[in-house]
């Protein structure tokens, strides 16, 4: 059989993942809400519970009383917390995933250092 990465789907928790995510968002969300922010959006429709927000952490609800946290990853506070709307954080994720992403290399010769550094200016 055939295979074709595009059959994959991303992992939660990904950049790549939450830009499928907002792919199918509309409207507005409103960032001070800790437990109706866009990520606490993200992680209810991943089937969390009892989810509060903070710009460093995810607080959620899985068995008894208390909260259980993870960390959240990187950048998701910062395309957050600079847009209201769902279409404005779509954009700052995919911006980001461009400026983070590693340039292309040819595999038939090495790298020079000083391409590595006009990569990282």
């Amino acid at each position: 059989m055939l295979y074709n990465p595009k059959w994959q789907a991303p992992k939660p928790w990904t950049l790549d993942h939450l830009i499928q995510w907002l792919e199918t968002k509309e409207g507005h969300y409103a960032y001070t809400s800790n437990g109706n922010c866009m990520i606490a959006q993200y992680a209810k429709e991943l089937g969390y519970k009892g989810v509060f927000v903070t710009r460093e952490r995810l607080y959620y609800r899985a068995f008894g009383l208390f909260p259980i946290w993870k960390s959240l990853p990187r950048y998701f506070d910062s395309i957050a917390s600079r847009n209201y709307t769902f279409k404005e954080a779509l954009e700052m994720a995919k911006a980001i995933r461009t400026s983070v992403s590693p340039a292309p290399q040819s595999q038939d010769r090495p790298v020079a250092s000083s391409e590595i550094l006009e990569r990282t200016a």
